[in-house]
């Protein structure tokens, strides 16, 4: 049953006149009547009653007008949402995230931002470890991953949109004898103990933080590693250490912990990670967003 005869059987039922319903379709009346017969025919129904004077439905007609009045609304719900995910207003997007992002205010940015354009689509955060991220986002669960990189030989099968560059600080307890200088050389940390992120060798803030000391000719001594920042600034507090941490982490400021610049030329890579395969409409309007809001961090 097509689509187009019902909706020129809708035109008649409601004129109720062939000739003004085929100038309301742009169609001939011919054409328009033959359409009619071929839907009664396919049906095995009359629609219509009608002479050279008058046309009113049958019984049959006008229960059949109160099914097509309903199933061309629906059709045009339909048309009216496939137009809107064209233009990426609609849809669901899967974002996970590394904690330590949240402290640069790119993520929340960027959902305002979106919130703003498309307040349509739904944005699902999920706070995930860095390689249950890149397993999600490998079998289709996730869509975006927000990540510090590097992200090892896994992101080679991504595609990788870079957002910001954070510099690195060192947070100390506030007791420390560096706490009162500005600027801390890293080799003045070879002997103290140090705070970690859970990751391993070679991903993420784990590689920008082995890499500082690594610079500086020494390997951290590592106490105590945690996944989330806010843990291991109570420990920086507590006097079990140091950390290194990226610059937004200082907006956690808890009393005991101070956060002083390190004379280091590395940085901390935010990037977003997502499937090499071409982004539906949503999701390239979000990744153009999340390289948006990237731009408003200082570096």
């Amino acid at each position: 049953m097509e689509l187009k005869r019902l909706r020129y059987f809708a035109a008649v039922a409601e004129t109720l006149h062939f000739s003004r319903a085929a100038e309301l379709l742009h169609i001939a009346q011919p054409a328009l009547s033959q359409q009619i017969q071929l839907l009664e025919k396919e049906l095995g129904v009359l629609l219509f009653d009608r002479d050279r004077r008058h046309v009113k439905l049958t019984a049959v007609g006008r229960l059949f007008l109160v099914e097509v009045r309903q199933l061309l609304a629906q059709a045009e719900r339909a048309r009216l949402v496939a137009e809107r995910a064209r233009r990426g207003e609609v849809g669901q997007i899967e974002v996970a995230h590394v904690g330590s992002v949240d402290y640069s205010g790119v993520l929340a940015r960027s959902v305002i931002a979106l919130r703003r354009e498309a307040p349509d689509v739904v944005l699902n955060l999920h706070d995930l470890e860095f390689e249950s991220q890149l397993d999600q986002l490998a079998d289709g669960r996730l869509d975006v991953a927000f990540l510090r990189l590097p992200a090892g030989e896994r992101a080679a099968e991504m595609a990788v949109l870079p957002i910001c560059r954070e510099s690195v600080l060192v947070a100390l307890p506030s007791g420390h004898r560096l706490a009162e200088r500005e600027l801390v050389e890293p080799e003045e940390l070879a002997e103290d103990a140090f705070l970690a992120t859970t990751l391993r060798e070679g991903l993420g803030f784990f590689q920008t933080q082995l890499q500082i000391c690594r610079d500086a000719g020494f390997e951290p001594r590592i106490v105590s590693r945690s996944r989330h920042f806010a843990a291991m600034m109570s420990l920086v507090a507590a006097g079990q250490g140091v950390a290194l941490v990226p610059s937004p982490v200082s907006r956690l400021a808890l009393p005991g912990v101070t956060y002083r610049r390190l004379n280091s030329d590395q940085r901390s890579q935010v990037a977003v990670l997502h499937r090499r395969e071409e982004p539906g409409p949503a999701l390239a309007r979000y990744l153009r967003l999340c390289a948006e809001a990237g731009r408003a961090v200082p570096a």
